[in-house]
């Protein structure tokens, strides 16, 4: 819905400053909904400053599009992290969980008491989600994107859903009204998911995944992984009670609970040490989530100078107000060069194969970060080889349930059959030697009759199964990567 764009602040004597640019869509622009829940959005982060929070400078508008300005954090978001540990096979730490979590309700907790002339806001952010939890190389935790958030009953309409469904509470997913407790429960779903590895709600569609998060059974986080303590496995669950009232009534109660957790059982300060997790999972450093490296010394967009019919303002701290219209069509020329180069390609060879090298490619004038298209269709994670080392972590159980089901008799000559595997918490898969990604919850796969072979990786180690699907069968696997003891 927004276009994120990292950005140069210049002032008097040679002062520099790195700002990010969130603006509206073009196409979204003469949507007078979403421009009044942008400016909402302005509104409100305007009043926020809190070192748990992103901070909003300016906001401002140019042309016919809104635009604000805001703190650059530079690292990754927590999504980011979870799928890096899972690629590289290394579990999150439950205690680095549980020190992220006390920060974010930190954060949460100042929101949710925030006033105006003295009267309470009763803010909710209604996102708390993976992607919003910013992670920074210096160890800092920031929640972002209040651009849903809800104060009182003045900017929602009854009955409208406004979140991620697979992170909205029972009562939020009801459409009913939400408080300080909603987002207890939503941050709830996302220490669940990064102490396990997997999804928590799962549905194969919007009515499904509803129907999960209203009534599905949540396992005890200590279940699922062992090496949770039980004292943080009762904080978070308690934080998932679907009950509004058996929850921490405030972030702040969730946030002690967590800080308990982390007093307990932090044996050094390398326990807590976001920066130095960080580090070793990316050892490159910063990069955008296409993969294209941003460096220090690329070209970026400017904000300086503009020609005199153009008034450049400035906020406090030398924050710009006004974005230099020259930028984008830079942007629009590097598209339709590649486009012609696509369609010579396509006219010599009518099948080819084109491999994408952005170390090799144009520099850019602006690192474009579009989060939300990512996590929509996020790239199926390549599992490495199995690692001997994963041995120590423990013999992972992976208790294997078959019911096969036939099809109508019209299909048994199609020579396939359909494979649905539900694997819980999640696995990477391969199946004759062919990579799958990331499977976590139900996938489906149509193959042909006869033996194959899977394999999962997990990083408490590893399975090899073999199947016979017969023609027009479904065949139906499930696998469950739980504690030893299951």
């Amino acid at each position: 819905m927004a276009e994120l764009y990292l950005c140069c602040s210049h002032g008097p004597e040679d002062f520099e400053k790195e700002v990010v640019i969130k603006r509206i869509r073009p196409f979204l622009s003469t949507d007078p909904e979403f421009v009044r829940m942008f400016i909402a959005e302005a509104h409100l982060a305007s009043r926020l400053n809190h070192p748990n929070l992103v901070q909003v400078f300016d906001f401002d508008k140019q042309g016919d599009t809104y635009y604000l300005a805001m703190e650059h954090v530079r690292g990754h978001s927590l999504s980011e992290v979870r799928k890096r540990c899972k690629a590289r096979m290394v579990p999150f730490p439950p205690i680095l969980v549980a020190h992220i979590g006390a920060a974010v309700a930190r954060g949460l907790h100042y929101a949710h008491r925030l006033t105006e002339n003295g009267s309470p806001l009763g803010l909710v952010h209604r996102d708390v989600t993976p992607h919003n939890v910013l992670l920074s190389f210096n160890g800092e935790v920031k929640l972002t994107d209040f651009g849903i958030a809800k104060a009182s009953d003045k900017m929602t309409s009854p009955g409208r859903l406004k979140g991620k469904l697979a992170y909205m509470a029972p009562e939020q997913s009801r459409g009913e009204r939400v408080d300080a407790r909603t987002d207890v429960f939503a941050l709830g779903i996302v220490l669940w998911e990064m102490l396990t590895g997997g999804r928590l709600f799962e549905g194969d569609s919007d009515m499904a995944l509803l129907q999960a998060v209203r009534r599905s059974v949540i396992p005890p986080v200590a279940r699922v992984n062992p090496d949770v303590p039980p004292d943080l496995d009762s904080v978070v669950m308690k934080a998932l009670a679907r009950k509004p009232e058996l929850r921490h009534q405030t972030a702040r109660d969730f946030e002690r609970g967590l800080g308990q957790c982390v007093l307990r059982h932090a044996r050094t300060l390398d326990d807590t040490d976001i920066a130095g997790f960080l580090e070793k999972l990316f050892p490159d450093g910063w990069s955008l989530p296409n993969g294209v490296a941003l460096q220090t010394a690329a070209p970026r967009i400017e904000i300086g100078p503009v020609a005199k019919d153009d008034q450049l303002g400035t906020a406090a701290g030398g924050v710009p107000t006004k974005l230099r219209g020259r930028a984008l069509p830079r942007r629009l020329a590097l598209k339709i060069g590649l486009g012609v180069i696509a369609l010579a390609v396509l006219a010599a060879n009518p099948k080819p194969q084109f491999i994408l090298k952005p170390e090799s490619g144009p520099n850019l004038s602006a690192a474009v970060v579009e989060p939300h298209a990512d996590a929509a269709n996020p790239a199926p994670a390549q599992p490495p080889p199995p690692n001997p080392a994963a041995a120590e972590l423990g013999t992972p159980t992976f208790s294997r349930a078959g019911s096969p089901t036939h099809d109508s008799p019209e299909n048994v000559q199609t020579r396939h059959g359909t494979l649905v595997l539900k694997i819980a918490p999640w696995a990477f898969l391969s199946i004759d030697g062919k990579r799958k990604g990331e499977v976590s919850g139900i996938r489906r796969y149509r193959l042909r009759a006869g033996k194959h072979q899977l394999r999962l990786w997990h990083p408490r180690g590893s399975k090899e199964v073999e199947i016979v699907l017969r023609d027009g069968e479904r065949l139906v696997e499930e696998y469950q990567v739980y504690s030893r003891s299951n």
